[in-house]
């Protein structure tokens, strides 16, 4: 079995797919609700996905390592299982929603300044929800 590995640029992310709960109404534990883990190299377009049970670091970590080289330059939202990233070898940038959709981080001892945004994953994961949702009749 051939693994892909994928360097560079890499956007990571985590999206549920599945039926949506809106405003508490209707059972949630009905139907099919599943965690998909992607990755995206930005120079290719390549985009690895996984279904995960949960988002746990213990799930999402092997992946990374299984899939990216160390020293690749990873972009993520503040997610806590992708905290550590930095310390196994790869660099990591995180992108808090909350405050802001493309950071600039600078870096004190080269002067080098980094755009960082999930852009091209998020969109990515909209197109496979919306091509899920047309696959299985629901609007």
């Amino acid at each position: 079995m051939n693994i892909y590995l994928i360097s560079g640029e890499i956007e990571i992310d985590e999206s549920l797919f599945g039926r949506r709960i809106k405003h508490h109404r209707g059972n949630p534990t009905s139907g099919l609700r599943i965690w998909i883990f992607s990755m995206v190299e930005r120079a290719t377009n390549t985009m690895i996905m996984y279904p995960v049970n949960d988002r746990l670091r213990s799930n999402l970590l092997p992946i990374i390592q299984r899939h990216e080289v160390p020293g690749s330059t990873m972009n993520s939202d503040g997610w806590s299982a992708f905290c550590d990233l930095n310390s196994e070898g790869y660099r990591h940038f995180t992108v808090l929603h909350k405050y802001t959709f493309r950071p600039f981080y600078s870096n004190v001892a080269t002067g080098d300044i980094v755009e960082v945004h999930t852009n091209m994953i998020e969109g990515a994961l909209r197109h496979a929800k919306t091509h899920v949702r047309k696959i299985s009749g629901t609007k």
